[in-house]
């Protein structure tokens, strides 16, 4: 039988995970994103460089450490990390000397968003 004490523990632990979710929810969409920016490639061979649009996954995401109310001893750690989720492959060509042309395999980051870190 649920006394009001019972009941407004779990209602209380219910506000806490809707807000935990929403915060969670508003982090990977608000902190976590893709943020562009130029870089050289250059090959020791190639008295030539060649610069690209290039991007990184930047930002932070949800991360809390809490007492477990079962064990006040033990932790309990959820963590989330701004990482890549969808990424691409573009071949650059460089300008070489004696006149050849070198292909490098790039890897391009699409989209970020917040994953569990390991």
């Amino acid at each position: 039988m649920f006394t009001k004490r019972s009941a407004l523990s779990v209602a209380l632990i219910l506000s806490s995970l809707i807000t935990t979710l929403s915060f969670q929810l508003e982090s990977s969409t608000r902190f976590c994103h893709l943020q562009s920016y130029r870089m050289s490639i250059t090959d020791s061979t190639c008295e030539n460089s060649r610069i690209i649009s290039s991007s990184k996954c930047a930002g932070g995401c949800y991360s809390t450490t809490d007492i477990l109310s079962e064990n006040p001893r033990e932790l309990f750690e959820e963590c989330s990390c701004c990482v890549p989720s969808k990424l691409s492959h573009q071949m650059v060509e460089l300008d070489c000397y004696p006149p050849y042309k070198k292909m490098f395999n790039i890897t391009i980051i699409e989209k970020c968003s917040c994953r569990h870190c390991d």
